[in-house]
């Protein structure tokens, strides 16, 4: 089932026109998509979670499945199945009562609504547990199960809304591999909502970054971590270090001029000679060099001299602060894979470099 989403705007009751929960939002998802809404808190993602699903209606613009204006047509008319955080599994209910719920609601046959709870309770491997009550099982059977239910019901889509967040981190990131792969091999259309960067970098074929009832990026996980839009996407999907600037050469690649050295940056998008633009470079990016002495000369393209100010040991990982020339407005953030040394000091001098490929420029 492909998704279109149509210019949709929402504005609640009661709030003004000129800050709507969603404004003239447009996306298509592709059929068997696993399409991630990503944003804070309050950016709009799940109220246009609830406006696919029908739950709520927007102010204007369309919502088509498969080219046919679903815009006006009521919850159980749009072949679309929430999957709730809570998985709102029926507490009095077996495993396989709760998976027949939706087909036995369509008034489908007794013994054909067994069929097919068996058949997606099997998929989902909670065929051996189907006389149990959602009481007597775990977080992520539970998971398995409102899948299930979501499966049996006919959906072509199905809508996640946040649906990991209650449980533990362990078990949080086994069923990151699992859903995705429960998802994938069912063929369905998916749209999963959350606040968790890692969890859509992992999971998602594309993702829509929101911040302000607005999509400020839409792409593949790898083109919003490595070549974000906007600060606002840098700084949210994950540590990033800033560096602002002028153009000075524009072209591949394009220099840019800072206070504490010249980048150069592979970038794509065209800007003249003098435009502002801020250089960013993610901390796993940029390598780091003792220098000796401070009159050792300075490497090549985007070699900037820096001061250790802390070193952090995380076990796998070590992560060093570094400062320009003690300017405190211009720390960067190192991470590199740990060995068995102490690594560098405060107050060590050393040399940051990182390639000409790994720099995205933002407008400012």
């Amino acid at each position: 089932m492909e998704i279109a989403l149509d210019s949709l705007t929402k504005v609640y009751e009661g709030a003004s026109s000129s800050r709507p929960a969603l404004s003239s939002v447009s996306a298509t998802v592709a059929s068997g998509e696993f399409f991630f809404l990503l944003g804070p808190s309050g950016c709009g993602k799940t109220t246009l979670l609830r406006l696919i699903a029908g739950l709520i209606q927007p102010t204007s613009g369309r919502i088509l499945f498969d080219d046919r204006d679903v815009t006006g047509l009521p919850v159980d008319q749009r072949g679309a199945a929430m999957v709730f955080q809570g998985y709102a599994l029926w507490p009095h209910m077996t495993v396989r009562e709760n998976v027949e719920f939706g087909p036995k609601m369509k008034g489908m046959a007794r013994a054909e609504r067994r069929r097919v709870a068996l058949e997606q309770l099997t998929r989902v491997k909670m065929a051996e547990l189907v006389d149990r009550k959602p009481n007597q099982l775990s977080g992520g059977q539970q998971q398995r199960v409102a899948l299930a239910r979501a499966l049996a019901a006919g959906t072509g889509c199905l809508l996640f809304d946040e649906p990991l967040s209650s449980l533990d981190a362990r078990l949080r990131l086994h069923m990151r591999d699992e859903l995705k792969r429960l998802v994938k091999s069912t063929g369905v259309t998916a749209i999963y909502v959350t606040h968790d960067q890692k969890e859509a970098l992992s999971m998602a074929d594309r993702i829509a970054v929101m911040n302000a009832g607005e999509i400020v990026q839409l792409g593949t996980p790898e083109d919003v971590y490595n070549r974000p839009a906007t600060r606002f996407v840098a700084d949210f999907l994950g540590e990033a270090n800033f560096l602002d600037g002028h153009i000075t050469i524009p072209g591949h690649p394009t220099r840019v001029k800072t206070r504490f050295g010249e980048v150069a940056a592979l970038d794509a998008r065209e800007r003249p000679a003098g435009s502002p633009v801020t250089c960013c470079v993610r901390p796993e990016h940029v390598r780091i060099e003792p220098v000796k002495q401070s009159s050792d000369p300075v490497g090549s393209d985007n070699a900037l001299r820096a001061t250790i100010v802390s070193n952090v040991y995380l076990g796998d990982v070590r992560q060093y602060v570094c400062s320009f020339d003690g300017h405190a407005d211009s720390e960067w953030l190192v991470s590199m894979l740990a060995d068995g040394s102490r690594g560098l000091q405060p107050d060590d001098r050393v040399q940051l470099s990182f390639a000409p490929d790994d720099v995205a420029l933002l407008d400012r």
